[in-house]
């Protein structure tokens, strides 16, 4: 029994540099690539608040799982990565609409207020359908027999 647990803990400690390169990377592609490379139109500023958004979604997931007692295992490691890559696509589909909208000469003479409305209105219903599509297939995936992989969907889908 001892062997098991040293090894579970060698499992969990052994992967955290690869997590933390992993962060890293995600990072720095998000704000790279969200938006133009221009000094004004960048999303630099949005990268990272949507990254914080994605890790406070993270954080309420693991307090919220927590105090309801729900199972974490080693699979759970991958978890992080997975919501904040799902929380940073819909910040990609906003930004690239809101893009649109602005560079559009129609709307140049309409106000912030509805040229936010206008990219909101384009984007919204794509991102409804990957969130309902997410939380659906992780919910699904929580009727598993496999109590990790019951637990890892019911964590990812209220996440999601």
């Amino acid at each position: 029994f001892f062997g098991q647990e040293d090894s579970l803990a060698d499992a969990l400690t052994g992967d955290l540099p690869l997590l933390s390169a992993g962060f890293v990377l995600l990072a720095v592609y998000v704000i790279l690539f969200l938006g133009d490379f221009h000094s004004v139109r960048s999303h630099r500023l949005l990268a990272l608040k949507a990254l914080a958004t994605a890790g406070l979604a993270l954080g309420t997931c693991f307090g919220v799982s927590s105090l309801l007692g729900m199972f974490f295992g080693p699979v759970h490691q991958i978890l992080p990565l997975l919501i904040i890559g799902i929380g940073i696509d819909d910040c990609f589909h906003i930004s690239r609409a809101a893009d649109n909208v602005y560079l559009n000469e129609a709307n140049k003479d309409k106000s912030v207020a509805t040229k936010v409305a206008i990219a909101l209105s384009s984007s919204g219903a794509s991102i409804t359908v990957t969130s309902f599509t997410n939380v659906a297939v992780f919910l699904l995936s929580a009727i598993s027999r496999l109590p990790a992989l019951r637990f890892f969907a019911l964590w990812a889908a209220m996440a999601s």
